[in-house]
């Protein structure tokens, strides 16, 4: 048994890293094996993540896409450490903007 997805008319999917536009009517289709998907509106952009949450949950939807989850999730993990330094440091102490 598979799984229906309907996308509304323009709307955008990711399978399997492969960005896809539907057209301009709508469309429903059976994805009938394993995959990674996510629609459009179920993805967070980086641009939207203004919290420590929201941030995490973007670095999950990479991770979640990405063919090889434990190359990049140190490298992920590590920058979002580095940025959440910086975040507290300027945040507790002003002179170190420069970082």
């Amino acid at each position: 048994m598979g799984l229906r997805l309907t996308l509304k008319p323009f709307e955008r999917l990711i399978i399997n890293g492969a960005a896809i536009r539907n057209g301009d009517r709508p469309v429903s289709f059976l994805i009938e094996n394993q995959c990674k998907f996510l629609r459009e509106s179920e993805i967070m952009h980086e641009s939207d993540a203004d919290t420590d949450c929201k941030k995490l949950c973007v670095t999950l939807q990479v991770l979640y896409l990405v063919d090889n989850p434990a190359s990049e999730a140190r490298s992920l993990v590590m920058w979002g450490v580095i940025q959440s330094v910086k975040s507290d440091a300027m945040t507790t102490n002003p002179s170190t903007r420069k970082l």
